[in-house]
């Protein structure tokens, strides 16, 4: 059975509908990638602790979170989220640098919600903290030669921002 873009092994009933999403809740919360999800308007309505880890201050529920990225992935974000609540289908993956203690290298997939029928009902985020795998390819960079910033700089050239839409 299809509901929602999850696939389930057995017709559900209510109470089975309850339990599976509590059951949902649990897999998201524990999910090691962070997942928030926004309505159509950009406001953060839920995420998980991964999520929130990535940030110094955690994100208000409620509110744009826009407000929370640069410049350059702001208006890739606005583009997606503009995009909500039509019939057209958006997706990016933008990267940015969060500070949570420290600097982190933060890749975020985002992408419109398909609701009933073809509009589409907020956007869904899945963020990765790409820090460890950056440093990782500087200290093999350094190991060929080179000083530590430009080894630095070029694994973080690797981060990509691509804006992909479509008709549904």
């Amino acid at each position: 059975m299809h509901t929602s873009g999850w696939v389930w092994h057995r017709e559900a009933d209510e109470v089975q509908v309850r339990e599976d999403n509590a059951r949902l809740r649990v897999v998201l919360g524990h999910c090691p990638t962070g997942v928030a999800v926004l309505d159509e308007n950009g406001s953060l309505i839920g995420y998980n602790e991964q999520f929130k880890s990535l940030f110094s201050t955690p994100p208000p529920l409620g509110e744009p979170i826009v407000r929370f990225f640069a410049e350059g992935p702001r208006a890739m974000l606005a583009e997606v989220v503009a995009l909500a609540g039509t019939t057209q289908r958006a997706g990016a993956i933008i990267s940015m640098q969060a500070t949570a203690g420290e600097e982190h290298a933060i890749e975020f997939l985002v992408g419109t919600l398909p609701g009933e029928g073809t509009r589409s009902t907020g956007v869904v985020m899945a963020a990765n903290d790409r820090t460890a795998r950056i440093r990782a390819t500087s200290r093999a960079l350094l190991k060929f030669g080179g000083d530590s910033s430009d080894s630095y700089a070029t694994a973080r050239a690797g981060a990509s921002t691509v804006f992909v839409s479509f008709d549904v």
